[in-house]
This record gives structure tokens, sequence and C-alpha cells, in this order.
């Protein structure tokens, strides 16, 4: 897959994640929660109340709106 832009997420001028498929993405294996940003803490608690999927589950299923809506469902 050719490279698409090279456009990242920054944090205090630092590279977080890119905005982009990458053939090797980096690993994230958790942030010191009291080194976050009250608006971090926030955002982080947030996000944490969405149910996780499956990516695997989700492409498996494109093209297939029943299907999806299924699986969606299931997520919820």
């Amino acid at each position: 897959m050719p490279e698409c832009s090279t456009a990242s997420v920054l944090v205090a001028g630092k590279p977080k994640f890119p905005l982009r498929w990458t053939s090797k993405p980096l690993a994230v294996m958790g942030y010191d929660f009291s080194k976050m940003m009250p608006y971090e803490k926030t955002l982080v608690c947030y996000l944490e109340k969405f149910p996780l999927m499956d990516i695997h589950e989700l492409l498996n299923r494109e093209g297939d709106v029943k299907c999806m809506d299924a699986y969606m469902r299931e997520c919820i």
C-alpha cells in the first residue's frame, strides 16, 4: 500500500500517532494517568465508556449492511 499523508497528531510538539495507515504501527502500551492534564483525564474517562470492537470483524462485514448492523448492535 503506498504511503499517504505523513501528518501526525502532535502533543507538546511531539508526534504521537500518524493520521494514515502504516505497515509498521507503533505499539502503545499505556500512559501514566497521573501525568495527564485534566482535559486528557476527562477524555480518557469518556473514551473508556465506549465498547471495544474487533477490527477484523468490522472488515469482514464491510459491504454487508445487515451483517455490519447486527455486529454493531452486539457491541453496544
